[in-house]
């Protein structure tokens, strides 16, 4: 009976032990994961978490890059699919420039509004496109923020530096909740942007 009373108590003690650190996992997960609205890419979240929160997403250059918006919380008839997703510039003072259209007009960088006409072909007023399970596409096929701008205005952009989007992140995904209670804006730069150098009777070819 002793023998039975000590294995017993012994197991109490096991179940009660994997109770406690059950209940521990449960909580760190919830504590670690994103409220609210979140950006899902490359299997990594990145949102409003309270521990561990991004402060930015690089991505590979010309190819496509595939987002899913993700939401924990409640928009009654609304879906992920309301959200509004747009590109948008990503400057601070120091990084902020002029820039010319067409040899004619110049801008403020910081003042544009929407760049999203450069990443996707599959938008409207409202941004772009999301599927009904909250994806959406972005193509990087421009090197450049000139180039960018050109995407956008449909004409020929000159400023004084190239602006890479490999050196800056120039650029922001804004993503907007369809009550527009949850903003979340995310710098966005490329990986290290290679160019194939040539050489040709006529001299280098990029």
């Amino acid at each position: 009976m002793g023998k039975t009373n000590t294995f017993l108590k012994l197991l109490l003690g096991i179940v009660i032990s994997l109770l406690i650190v059950g209940a521990v996992l449960l909580l760190l997960f919830y504590l670690n994961a994103p409220q609210g609205i979140y950006l899902v890419y490359n299997g990594k979240s990145y949102g409003n978490s309270p521990v561990g929160a991004s402060n930015g997403i690089t991505l590979s250059y010309d190819t496509t890059a595939e987002f899913t918006i993700e939401n924990s919380d409640d928009w009654g008839v609304y879906s992920v699919q309301d959200c509004i997703v747009k590109i948008v510039p990503n400057v601070d003072d120091t990084h902020d420039f002029v820039f010319t259209v067409a040899g004619e007009n110049s801008y403020l960088y910081s003042s544009e509004t929407d760049l999203t006409a450069a990443f996707s072909s599959d938008y409207g007023s409202n941004g772009i496109n999301i599927s009904a399970d909250g994806t959406f596409s972005l193509s990087t096929e421009y090197a450049t923020v000139a180039d960018v701008l050109s995407a956008v205005y449909g004409e020929s952009v000159t400023m004084e530096n190239t602006c890479y989007l490999d050196e800056y992140p120039y650029i922001a995904i804004s993503v907007v909740s369809p009550d527009g209670a949850s903003v979340l804006n995310f710098p966005l730069r490329y990986e290290q942007i290679g160019f194939t150098i040539k050489l040709d009777k006529d001299g280098i070819v990029f």
